[in-house]
């Protein structure tokens, strides 16, 4: 909640013990030359999508969303948490045949009878 003033005596010297902050022109150069670029365009199977991929070829069976995401976490030494659970969740259906909205041949197959995913041929 904002803070109320009860006079404009009280607004002044608020605003006197505000000291400008200057653009520290070193700090930017040094954080520009430590960033990595990043392309924001996707090649298909990047970061995230990338990994999950990977943890199918690594077990080389068919594997259920959870035990995908058990494997990324395990893999990435990362807790589970909601978000990372709602994220990786995403990140299988939108790999597989069951997102009709996706543009590029589907990577993961899925199994009515088992419920599990499986690496597309």
């Amino acid at each position: 909640m904002a803070k109320v003033f009860n006079n404009v005596q009280e607004v002044k010297e608020v605003r006197q013990g505000n000291e400008g902050i200057l653009f520290n022109k070193a700090a930017a150069l040094m954080a520009l030359k430590s960033t990595p670029v990043k392309s924001r365009v996707s090649s298909g199977a990047s970061g995230m999508a990338a990994d999950i991929v990977e943890c199918f070829k690594v077990a080389n069976q068919p594997l259920s969303t959870q035990q995908a995401m058990a494997m990324y976490a395990a893999a990435k030494g990362v807790e589970l948490t909601k978000e990372l659970k709602h994220s990786l969740s995403s990140t299988v259906w939108v790999l597989s045949d069951r997102n009709s909205k996706r543009k590029s041949p589907a990577t993961l197959k899925f199994d009515e009878a088992t419920g599990c995913y499986t690496l597309a041929a």
